[in-house]
């Protein structure tokens, strides 16, 4: 079988990175996860972005779109049971969107490491993810976890109403 250069390069640094992340996590501890996603968030908040959008949904369409622009290809579906009758639904003023995250090179490296889901490294999207979401949409947002699985993750992404312009 040949050798693909530029992949083991890839799986190496993701290797790598968890490493980094379950050191982290043992080092800090409880804090690990929210200095991780505010890292995240930093990144996308300096980001330059033209585009605005006032439609939640087409704004999640809009972050994986940029987040493909940084060179990050991660899969993210807007989700809903068929018995619900919309995607977003609200709670306390904020607006709820469940979200499918599949095709995670995170979620692989954290099996090949053997590092736990729902962790640092998990987060540090996540937070690129909500502020990108902020940058586009122009609320603020967080990330819950509903269920970590080996082909798909699902979360609970909650919005904050937006702020005025």
């Amino acid at each position: 079988m040949e050798r693909n250069k530029p992949l083991e390069l890839v799986q190496g640094s993701m290797l790598f990175l968890a490493s980094i992340a379950h050191g982290l996590e043992e080092l800090v501890g409880r804090g690990a996860p929210g200095i991780t996603f505010r890292a995240g968030q930093t990144i996308a908040l300096q980001s330059d972005i033209a585009t605005r959008e006032t439609d939640l949904l087409k704004a999640i369409e809009e972050v994986t779109r940029e987040m493909e622009r940084l060179g990050l290809r991660w899969d993210v579906e807007v989700y809903k049971k068929q018995s619900e009758p919309e995607y977003i639904t609200e709670d306390n003023g904020e607006h709820l969107v469940k979200l499918v995250f599949g095709n995670c090179m995170v979620r692989s490296c954290q099996f090949h490491y053997g590092h736990p889901q729902r962790n640092s490294l998990c987060l540090l999207n996540h937070g690129l993810f909500c502020g990108l979401l902020q940058k586009i949409y122009g609320a603020l947002s967080d990330y819950e976890f509903i269920h970590s699985g080996e082909n798909a993750c699902i979360g609970l992404l909650r919005v904050k109403p937006r702020r005025a312009e």
